[in-house]
């Protein structure tokens, strides 16, 4: 396990890494609600290709390469997820919001943050965690923009680790 643990520490990019975003931690419940952060996460700017503007972001500017789509989004209404399914929806797709009841509001602020940019959203709260619950999101969200093109399974919920080693099969929610 010892060499197991020194590989993947190897593999792994330093912590220091990530301090030249100078960003202050912050703690939050489960599931953790992206309207209580602050700073607020940036929503349709991506970062500069260029190596020596690393850090500068800038507004993405759309192609309509998923015009007539339909995405389906799991965890969409913070993050990621949001982050997703903003830019599907720049893209031209239609998009579904899968979220956790208990995000009610970040899930609205994502469809209002998703139509400001030209999309078209149908919101879905449902628990996937629940097998019968993600066949009822498939049987609700297919008929409503003319069938699923695009699945981004996205549902996940925070566990924190000390160190990524610590992670098993049991905790990461495959078990």
């Amino acid at each position: 396990m010892d060499r197991a643990k020194e590989t993947l520490h190897k593999a792994v990019r330093p912590a220091t890494d990530v301090n030249k975003h100078n960003i202050n931690t912050q703690r939050q419940a489960k599931p953790g609600l992206q309207w209580d952060m602050e700073p607020k996460p940036t929503k349709v700017h991506l970062q500069s290709s260029d190596p020596d503007y690393m850090y500068r972001l800038s507004l993405c500017v759309p192609s309509g390469k998923l015009a007539g789509k339909e995405a389906l989004i799991t965890g969409s209404d913070l993050g990621i997820g949001r982050a997703v399914a903003i830019l599907f929806a720049m893209e031209g797709a239609k998009v579904v919001i899968v979220y956790l009841p208990a995000e009610e509001e970040d899930a609205q602020h994502t469809k209002a943050q998703t139509e400001k940019n030209g999309g078209e959203v149908l919101l879905i709260a449902s628990d996937l965690s629940n097998a019968i619950n993600c066949k009822d999101v498939i049987e609700r969200a297919g008929p409503v923009f003319g069938g699923i093109d695009i699945l981004v399974n996205n549902a996940a919920f925070r566990q924190e680790q000390g160190d990524i080693s610590d992670i098993t099969k049991y905790n990461s929610g495959s078990g």
